[in-house]
């Protein structure tokens, strides 16, 4: 958000536009958290500590269609 913030735009400006987000990703925080509680189990464990897929959440928050 504060990418599009600083640029100037809106969420309104950018929802559905062929918009691609390419991030780097050097923490696994949640995932340790998650093999260090092992009675809790999240029903998205597994594409939630992902790093491979951390740009296609924040496509989808911000519904971004990437580019074409």
């Amino acid at each position: 958000y504060e990418c599009l913030e600083n640029a100037g735009l809106r969420l309104e400006d950018v929802a559905g536009k062929d918009i691609g987000v390419f991030v780097g990703c050097f923490t696994s925080d949640y995932q340790q958290m998650l093999h260090r509680e092992p009675d809790f189990r999240h029903e998205y464990a597994a594409t939630g500590s992902d790093p491979g897929l951390l740009s296609a959440r924040v496509c989808n928050i911000f519904d971004l269609r990437g580019p074409r």
